[in-house]
């Protein structure tokens, strides 16, 4: 078993957009897999080279600036359900930049667990176990 830990607020994949001069990601997105990018390079990974695996991720959301601190005390903890951000695309972002460095292809996951809560400052960290 293996776990990675990031200190670093999970954004959502987004979808990549089609302009004149190719395509391109939302800058908010393209920042965090820069970022994940330098992070992951100058990590030590146990590769699991081959067959199934199992991935656990939990995330940690950020709560916004702009809520209460009475919000911010009832939402601590709870489950993010939100119409931005939805899990899948957490995953992916989480999982893309560790291809090639914690498993080969992210198609051996064969079974994976996602918990999203929110909390005062945004990390998350990867469980995998191979099947």
């Amino acid at each position: 078993m293996m776990r990675y830990d990031f200190k670093l607020d999970l954004v959502p994949a987004s979808r990549p957009r089609v302009g004149r001069l190719g395509t391109f990601y939302q800058k908010t997105y393209q920042s965090f897999k820069d970022t994940m990018k330098v992070i992951v390079d100058h990590m030590e990974f146990d590769k699991v080279e081959s067959g199934p695996i199992h991935v656990y991720t939990r995330v940690y959301r950020k709560m916004p600036k702009s809520w209460s601190k009475k919000k911010k005390n009832e939402l601590r903890g709870t489950f993010v359900i939100t119409n931005v951000g939805d899990s899948d695309n957490l995953e992916k972002a989480a999982w893309d930049p560790l291809n090639g460095k914690a498993w080969d292809d992210d198609c051996q996951i064969a079974w994976n667990e996602t918990k999203v809560t929110w909390a005062d400052e945004g990390e998350f960290y990867i469980v995998i176990k191979k099947l």
